[in-house]
């Protein structure tokens, strides 16, 4: 997988929640179930740490959220980018991941 996959997911998990999370408070603020908001408050809080921890450059923990924001609304967040604007890492290199192999 390459980082500019691994963003394409968070960036499509992110939508997802988000969808949730404005459903959770529509049908709170609609059956006036305070209940609900509270859930969806919670959700969003949720939201908002896992946007804040996932959108980053794997190669240097930058926060990519600032550079992704200032196009508008894409289905593609990244095809503008070709390198990390913080470290330079190339978005299209792998995510290395270690592997677990069991002690011998």
């Amino acid at each position: 997988m390459t980082i500019r996959d691994k963003l394409k997911e968070v960036y499509w998990k992110l939508w997802l929640l988000f969808g949730v999370v404005w459903l959770t408070f529509v049908l709170g603020a609609a059956g006036h179930s305070k209940w609900l908001i509270v859930i969806g408050f919670g959700m969003f809080v949720a939201y908002w740490i896992y946007e804040k921890r996932k959108f980053r450059c794997p190669a240097c923990r930058g926060d990519l959220r600032q550079w992704l924001r200032r196009k508008n609304f894409t289905w593609d967040p990244t095809k503008d980018f070709r390198n990390c604007p913080l470290c330079g890492a190339s978005l299209d290199s792998e995510i290395s991941i270690p592997s677990c192999q069991p002690p011998s």
